[in-house]
């Protein structure tokens, strides 16, 4: 979920983003106040080549649209 695939693939692009809402609501629900979650993005066999990205997502201030998501990305999503 980037700029290159919404400006390529709009219809993933928009598919992503309805799945990283739902998981995001879905989080808010799960986690209480204060706790967080680990998410690290790649391919399988991938898991131990080092990181390109980092990213944080606050569940009580999401800004969906500011949000840039590549493979190799590890996500603290916190509550």
């Amino acid at each position: 979920m980037n700029e290159f695939q919404k400006i390529h693939s709009p219809h993933n692009y928009e598919k992503s983003k309805k799945t990283l809402l739902y998981l995001c609501n879905l989080l808010k629900e799960l986690l209480p106040q204060g706790d967080y979650c680990e998410i690290y993005i790649c391919w399988l066999g991938e898991e131990d080549e080092e990181r390109e990205d980092e990213l944080k997502i606050d569940l009580n201030n999401l800004q969906i649209e500011a949000i840039d998501i590549y493979e190799k990305c590890f996500i603290r999503i916190e509550n």
